[in-house]
């Protein structure tokens, strides 16, 4: 699995934040917004930290959400997080079994504090074997 986490490619993106109706707002709506703020100073700002508390928890639940299967994989979610660093609710893009795991697994994750309460974080990873 170590080496399959080294081909993972995590694109994250960052998106101002919005009001709790946008937040409930469905995957196909919030991506694209997240994935168009995601150039934003502040947005590369918290990547870093985002990236280093995320990574391993991610890789844990990674290998239990594809257990018995077979590679390709394709995790595509929106996390909303809290002023405090509190995971408020991960959206899974739709018809991705593998997404809807992460996210159920991962809606616990206490996150370092964004730079603003209702951040949003888009992770694309894409695993090819």
């Amino acid at each position: 699995m170590n080496k399959l986490i080294l081909a993972v490619s995590i694109a994250l993106s960052f998106l101002e934040p919005v009001s709790a109706a946008d937040a409930d707002s469905d995957y196909a709506a919030i991506y694209p917004l997240a994935h168009n703020m995601g150039e934003t100073p502040e947005g590369a700002a918290y990547e870093s930290v985002f990236s280093q508390a995320f990574a391993r928890p991610m890789q844990s639940v990674l290998q239990d959400c594809t257990k018995g299967t077979q590679a390709p994989y394709i995790v595509n979610v929106v996390f909303v997080i809290a002023a405090d660093g509190t995971t408020q609710r991960i959206v899974p893009a739709p018809g991705q079994p593998v997404s809807a795991c992460v996210a159920a697994k991962l809606k616990s994750l206490k996150l370092p504090p964004p730079p603003k309460p209702n951040w949003m974080v888009a992770v694309n990873i894409n695993i090819k074997e």
